[in-house]
């Protein structure tokens, strides 16, 4: 321990000026499939049994031919895939249904069994990356086979993932972990990462893949230090084990949880409320509100009186204030207008009855 400390004094950390990390060349950032997977290490979580191994291997099929993934172009680089829960005989039907009459790419390597973290498993990944130089996308599915996450303990968690991110700064590749949602549901999509939030802290892009069970359409979620945050709405085409990308219009540029509130609001005859919702969905009341609230942001919903929701544009049927104001609006008047002549006659009636209050007792006196 003493050699290492006399070590660390002499090699003290890098300082830069500002200009130059500004006079830095960004070409040098490994970018594998843009907007999803960049340089550093990427958390791809779901669901058990969704189809996340096909998205897995969609992309290293993808990326080892250079040809498109999830309709994006990318350019060819050599790929190590860990299939830790695969037999060879379930890969190679997955390889041929997904592959057809293409030839299968020599670029992507494919890897059944590794030692765990603690029994030297990056130092094997350390050594395969020297031997093999030219790798640089990395996929191990799943993280939970070669390190133990049972404990949720922040530090040890940010920990592991530091030690990947330091190979992947190393060697300028790309990491992608594969990993697993929690059961529960969770107010924001990227909270329900199973684990602490040391892992989805420490990493540096977390995708998200949501589907329901029996539907072929799902949704991924993107969001990263680097990354624009995004939605992309997929399709999973069963016949070749193959994922799509679906048109992206606001209705499929949904969450499942969010299509179902949507749907809901359609079949609704009047506005509802929170608490109905999350009656009819089965859900909390406070997981229903957030969701209401990015639904509100992406144009789709919209609140009218007292707490009613309906879909954007809708009847507006909900009782009170609001609902006649609607009735009696002019066309063309925004939802900013109209909430503006809204206060305006709350104002007036509170003015009413305040001077009813001051009134009625004199009356009642003479």
């Amino acid at each position: 321990m003493a050699l290492v400390d006399f070590v660390k004094r002499l090699c003290p950390p890098a300082a830069y000026t500002a200009q130059e990390i500004m006079d830095m060349d960004p070409s040098q950032t490994t970018t594998i499939v843009p907007g999803i997977i960049s340089q550093g290490v990427t958390l791809l979580a779901s669901k058990p049994k969704i189809g996340k191994s096909y998205l897995c291997l969609h992309i290293g099929l993808g990326v080892a031919s250079g040809g498109k993934v999830l309709g994006i172009e990318v350019a060819a680089q050599d790929v190590l895939y860990m299939a830790l829960e695969d037999k060879k005989e379930d890969m190679q039907q997955r390889l041929q249904k997904m592959l057809g009459s293409a030839p299968a790419p020599d670029r992507l390597k494919i890897v059944f069994k590794w030692d765990p973290i603690g029994k030297g498993g990056l130092q094997d990944l350390e050594e395969w990356l020297v031997k093999h130089p030219e790798t640089r996308l990395v996929i191990i599915d799943t993280l939970g086979k070669i390190c133990d996450l049972n404990q949720g303990n922040y530090h040890a968690d940010y920990e592991i993932i530091s030690k990947f991110k330091d190979i992947a700064a190393r060697h300028k590749i790309a990491i992608v972990l594969v990993h697993h949602l929690r059961k529960t549901g969770a107010r924001d999509e990227f909270d329900g990462v199973s684990g602490s939030t040391g892992l989805t802290g420490a990493v540096d892009t977390i995708v998200i893949l949501k589907r329901k069970r029996l539907q072929t359409e799902a949704t991924l979620l993107i969001s990263g230090r680097n990354q624009k945050e995004a939605e992309l709405a997929l399709r999973f085409d069963q016949t070749t084990g193959i994922w799509e990308p679906r048109e992206q219009t606001e209705e499929n540029h949904l969450t499942p949880e969010r299509h179902e509130i949507v749907e809901l609001l359609k079949k609704a005859p009047a506005p509802l409320r929170l608490q109905e919702i999350a009656q009819a969905l089965g859900k909390k009341r406070a997981n229903v509100g957030n969701l209401m609230n990015k639904l509100i942001k992406q144009g789709i919903t919209e609140r009218i009186s007292y707490g009613h929701y309906q879909l954007k544009g809708g009847p507006a049927t909900g009782s009170g204030v609001k609902s006649k104001l609607i009735e009696e609006k002019t066309p063309g008047m925004t939802v900013e207008e109209l909430d503006a002549l809204l206060a305006k006659k709350v104002a007036e009636i509170q003015k009413q009855i305040e001077y009813l209050c001051e009134t009625v007792p004199s009356v009642v006196e003479s």
